[in-house]
């Protein structure tokens, strides 16, 4: 089963991750790493970097960070040299309508797939509703 990890700024990996859980309940091979006010950026990358050594699989590892260009992005993209293979994806923007679409989805599809299926579902999952 392919792994999911999310990545971001402070605690809100934990509470997307526990809200995912609370709608369609359990999530294994599910991590999580927060950047702390204050945290040494190698200090990060390393923890980063061992959660994912934990949830990587033959099938891979799709990784959601929450920012473009930020330390969580930039974490996975240098760990990301040290895995060999294509089997290593990040999205970033991590929404909780995307990260229930790929934990439900994971098993029926490979890497690939997954990824590109969370890119084209990221359309539908930001929508604007305003009062005429």
């Amino acid at each position: 089963m392919i792994g999911i990890q999310v990545i971001t700024h402070g605690k809100f990996a934990e509470g997307i991750i526990d809200s995912v859980d609370m709608i369609i309940g359990n999530t294994e091979q599910v991590a999580h790493n927060e950047l702390k006010r204050g945290q040494d950026i190698d200090e990060f990358r390393e923890e980063v970097k061992e959660t994912t050594e934990q949830i990587m699989s033959e099938d891979g590892v799709l990784i959601f960070v929450d920012m473009f260009g930020a330390s969580p992005y930039n974490s996975a993209l240098i760990n990301s040299r040290d895995i060999e293979g294509d089997n290593y994806k990040v999205i970033t923007g991590v929404n909780l309508p995307l990260l229930i679409e790929a934990i439900s989805n994971r098993a029926s599809m490979d890497l690939d797939k997954l990824y590109k299926h969370i890119l084209d579902s990221a359309e539908h999952a930001v929508m604007g509703w305003e009062k005429e």
